[in-house]
């Protein structure tokens, strides 16, 4: 069920969400979009038993394998993480909070895949998908389309002229 879900929710919706936002001249919007559904693609990949990936490893080799995977996701999320200073309180905290979750888990799999920091990952991950919600409700409910809205401050500073 989580090798479906990586590849049909995380992987293909959000890598057609990311062609939505190259179609509206949203770079930052693409970028991650379609970066994080080739991520999650992937990681659809290294769990279908079928695939051979994880397999391929030796035991001991494993946790060193995905844990560099994870501090690369980590960096480029940190510098997705930058780019949102300008946009909103929303993106900010999402980003911080996706990007903490990847330092985490590369720490937990660099540390002999250590439980403990994996489940705090893994909390972090829950605060990270509940913050994605926040933000993606306050881009649905807008005064055109809902008779409330919720805050996300914007953090955009005004052009000089």
């Amino acid at each position: 069920m989580v090798v479906g879900m990586a590849f049909a929710v995380g992987g293909i919706a959000q890598f057609v969400a990311g062609i939505f936002e190259f179609v509206a001249a949203n770079t930052f919007g693409m970028t991650a979009f379609c970066s994080y559904g080739a991520f999650w693609v992937s990681i659809g990949l290294m769990f279908w038993p079928s695939s051979g990936i994880l397999s391929a490893y030796e035991a001991d080799a494993l946790p060193d394998a995905l844990g560099l995977f994870m501090i690369t996701w980590c960096v480029f999320t940190f510098i997705l993480f930058l780019a949102t200073f300008r946009s909103s309180a929303g993106l900010v905290t999402l980003f911080f909070l996706l990007t903490m979750t990847f330092l985490l888990l590369a720490v937990g799999y660099f540390q002999d895949a250590n439980v403990a920091i994996i489940k705090a990952a893994g909390c972090f991950g829950i605060l990270t998908a509940l913050t994605a919600y926040y933000v993606g409700a306050h881009g649905l409910l807008t005064a055109e389309s809902a008779p409330f809205s919720i805050p996300n401050p914007s953090l955009a500073t005004k052009a000089k002229l």
